[in-house]
């Protein structure tokens, strides 16, 4: 695990390993766009002079902006950004910082070309911030389900896995603090500790080294579960992660609404593993308990007549389960 020293220069024997390690997963993902890339923008037209073209080709697309004020669903104002994007370096790299704005709103193919520009540029994070705003405008476009597959793509290694771009802001090298465990600092980014050691699979958790460095990611992460597609994605705050496949059982009972993870019921029994929500919105606020949950059922049977919940292969339950915070990430039910 590359070791981030107290002095800015770092030695050559870390730094030529770890930026060469960036460079093949920059590499990679570009090769996987590109075999998406003509389906993508197979629709989209011929560029023109518009906001986007104008643009400074180097302007950065550092990561989109939350906007709380449309509507008080916890779902929206958690994970439903604006339709446009924090660029140019006085943007800062975190979410929605102070003094940064917004670019104009632009269409899903505007979205599409700049992606495409940033990924042809090897700029894989800024290219993926510009395919996530496409995402959230296509709705039901016929390029939307190919567009999950590429960052899904894109996310399985840079995000979920090990690999790490060290230009990528929400996936950063951070330094490890004196008396920070893997449980502290999953604390410190709402994310759990077993998703730290999956990120971090060459550091001993027990034996952590001040000074050290160590990947994370920046939850929390929520889940939106559609019927009609029976998909459930997930979402780091407002980017798009990956989806599973996930079906409702017992009648289709499971009201649409906003639910929480409910606190104590990430429960893990010899191997299995469980994870409890309860409505938080006025159309599922009746449900008090619902699981998700792979090929054991739900935790406490099947009822007949109530809601059981999601039900999900053994291995995305796992994932799952290493990735939602008990109080903190949601579950949103659409028709």
């Amino acid at each position: 695990m590359m070791r981030m020293n107290r002095r800015k220069k770092r030695p050559l024997w870390v730094a030529v390993p770890m930026y060469g390690a960036a460079a093949v997963v920059a590499a990679w993902g570009l090769w996987q766009f590109s075999n998406f890339r003509q389906k993508l923008l197979a629709d989209v037209p011929a560029p023109v002079h518009s906001s986007v073209a104008a643009e400074d080709p180097s302007a950065e697309v550092q990561t989109l902006m939350l906007d709380d004020s449309r509507t008080t669903d916890p779902w929206a104002n958690a994970t439903t950004p604006t339709l446009g994007a924090v660029v140019g370096e006085a943007a800062g790299a975190g979410r929605g910082e102070a003094g940064a704005a917004a670019a104009p709103a632009r269409t899903p193919d505007e979205w599409l070309t700049m992606g495409s520009t940033l990924l042809n540029q090897n700029r894989v994070p800024q290219g993926r911030a510009a395919l996530n705003a496409a995402l959230l405008i296509l709705g039901n476009d016929t390029r939307a389900p190919i567009l999950r597959q590429q960052l899904a793509a894109m996310n399985t290694n840079i995000f979920l896995g090990a690999a790490i771009v060290p230009e990528d802001t929400a996936a950063p090298v951070v330094e490890i603090r004196p008396g920070d465990s893997f449980l502290k600092i999953g604390r410190r980014y709402d994310i759990p500790a077993g998703l730290l050691e999956s990120l971090n699979p060459g550091v001993n958790s027990r034996s952590l080294r001040t000074g050290g460095g160590i990947k994370v990611v920046q939850g929390p992460f929520h889940l939106r579960y559609t019927k009609s597609g029976r998909r459930l994605d997930l979402y780091a705050r407002d980017l798009y992660v990956k989806s599973y496949d996930a079906i409702v059982e017992e009648g289709d009972l499971l009201p649409r609404g906003t639910y929480r993870i409910k606190a104590a019921t990430k429960i893990t029994v010899g191997g299995t593993v469980w994870v409890g929500f309860e409505g938080v919105s006025a159309e599922a606020r009746q449900i008090t308990i619902g699981w998700i949950y792979g090929s054991s059922g739900p935790r406490l049977g099947r009822n007949r007549g109530l809601p059981s919940g999601l039900k999900v292969s053994d291995e995305d339950m796992r994932q799952l389960y290493n990735t939602v915070v008990e109080s903190d990430s949601l579950l949103r039910v659409e028709p």
